[in-house]
C-alpha cells in the first residue's frame, strides 16, 4: 500500500517537473522571438 503510494507521487512529481520544463521552454522561446523582434 505505501509502496504503491509513494510510486503514484513520483508519477506526479515528474509529471509537474516534464509540464515546468514545457512551459520554461516556451517562455524561454517567447523571451527569444522578442528579443528578435526588438532588434
Amino acid at each position: 500500500m505505501i509502496n504503491t503510494h509513494f510510486n503514484s507521487r513520483k508519477i506526479v512529481s515528474s509529471y509537474f517537473l516534464i509540464n515546468n520544463v514545457i512551459l520554461f521552454d516556451i517562455e524561454v522561446r517567447l523571451m527569444l522571438t522578442k528579443f528578435y523582434v526588438s532588434n
